[in-house]
């Protein structure tokens, strides 16, 4: 018996400790619609649907166990749910990112004004103003808001981020437009690329190249025990190095610009397509290429976004 018990916690410690939840958001409707008008809000949770009153999630993450959720509620009229309690999201228009940091909500979004800003806890926040804050590119650390984005300079741009609203300038930046951010350590890594889909990331103000990224513009960018991860509609690529989408049997695929995730090295990447020989949109994901389909109501689906908690 104490034998079968040490096993079992073996068992437990290798398999329990790193179980994971996949959270999926975005939305579903019986009907094509392109105004969007009849969809409905859902997430899917290790591949079981929930709906949500609201129109779309737009973003999720968990935090202490907590879901946190953001899309959204009405048209024009967005929200972030706590374990499903809601809380309003004055001025807001459209939502495409939810942080938390020591319990602070941040909601990254455009108000109606079309002006990328974020929110703390309900209460809009401007952001930089000598710049264009890309709404991918935020990250908070302890309090501190990290932010990417761009500059004009003459006829041409270049990338910059901002830490608490002072920027920060990068070298050799010239027309490149970021795709991510990340505080990893006293070190910060933004991702981006040019209008020839060439790709790097800086560390610390040093930049790297990517040289085989195919001509792809990169959405997605994130960090991961030191490797890089830059995710395309295509393609994702770990170091440079390129991995494809398994999308064997499907006609068409989109992947959400920005449902992607990455935890312990593996590649979580959720979207949609249209499924040879169905009349209707299938909603899925993979990791790290392998292809794995999500079912419930609906026959077509807007995947917007994908957090993996452990």
């Amino acid at each position: 018996m104490k034998k079968a018990m040490i096993v079992f916690l073996f068992i437990f410690l290798i398999f329990g400790i790193y179980a994971q939840n996949i959270y999926i958001g975005g939305s579903y409707s019986d009907e094509i619609n392109l105004s969007g008008k009849g969809r409905k809000a859902c997430y899917w949770k290790n591949g079981v649907q929930y709906e949500i009153d609201g129109v779309s999630i737009d973003a999720i993450t968990v935090y202490k166990t907590s879901v946190y959720i953001a899309g959204v509620y009405r048209e024009n009229i967005c929200r972030y749910w706590i374990d499903g309690k809601p809380y309003e999201l004055p001025d807001c228009l459209r939502v495409y990112k939810i942080h938390v940091d020591n319990f602070d909500v941040y909601v990254v979004g455009d108000n109606e004004r079309n002006k990328t800003c974020y929110w703390k806890n309900g209460v809009q926040q401007n952001g930089p103003s000598d710049g264009i804050f890309y709404p991918k590119c935020f990250t908070v650390i302890n309090g501190i808001v990290y932010i990417a984005g761009s500059f004009d300079k003459g006829i041409d741009f270049y990338t910059c981020y901002w830490v608490d609203n002072i920027r920060y300038e990068l070298s050799n930046s010239k027309n490149f437009s970021p795709c991510g951010i990340e505080v990893v350590g006293n070190q910060i890594y933004i991702g981006a690329n040019n209008f020839q889909s060439q790709a790097c990331y800086w560390i610390d103000n040093k930049q790297h190249i990517f040289s085989n990224t195919d001509g792809l513009p990169i959405d997605v960018f994130k960090v991961y025990n030191s490797n890089i991860y830059m995710v395309s509609n295509k393609y994702y690529f770990i170091n440079g190095i390129r991995r494809e989408y398994n999308i064997e049997g499907y006609i068409y695929n989109i992947v959400s610009k920005q449902a992607y995730f990455v935890n312990r090295g593996n590649v979580y990447i959720a979207g949609w397509y249209f499924y040879q020989n169905q009349n209707k949109v299938r909603a899925g994901y993979w990791i790290d290429g392998v292809h794995h389909i999500l079912d419930g109501k609906g026959r077509y689906f807007n995947i917007e976004t994908i957090f993996v908690y452990e």
